[in-house]
């Protein structure tokens, strides 16, 4: 169970960094 909980912020995490990555290489290639 601990695992799990230590899982869910870390795909959290990563789910906002790829978002925030996606949209500056958006604007990059505007």
């Amino acid at each position: 169970m601990a695992v799990r909980k230590w899982h869910a912020p870390i795909a959290q995490q990563y789910s906002r960094f790829k978002n925030e990555l996606l949209t500056t290489l958006g604007h990059w290639g505007k």
